[in-house]
């Protein structure tokens, strides 16, 4: 009745090739990961971003929105 849905399948890129995304994408063209839809990258264990956020040291402060304030129109307010 109903079928099986295929695994992912998962990539683990190096990081001379996680480096050059566009080149990578174009690598997994060519190995035929486009026929998937979607895969899974897995980042290579020395990455290392240049820009992250590191939930240990902070707090992020939140705000209560009103969503059918807003879609009137009315200004958030503080």
């Amino acid at each position: 009745m109903y079928q099986k849905i295929m695994e992912l399948p998962v990539y683990e890129p190096t990081n001379d090739e996680f480096k050059e995304p566009f080149v990578l994408i174009k690598k997994l063209y060519d190995l035929g990961y486009h026929k998937y839809g979607c895969i899974k990258l897995k980042t290579p264990k020395t990455w290392n971003p240049e820009f992250s956020y590191n939930r240990q040291d902070k707090k992020l402060n939140t705000r209560k929105q009103i969503l059918r304030d807003l879609i009137k129109g009315k200004v958030f307010q503080l």
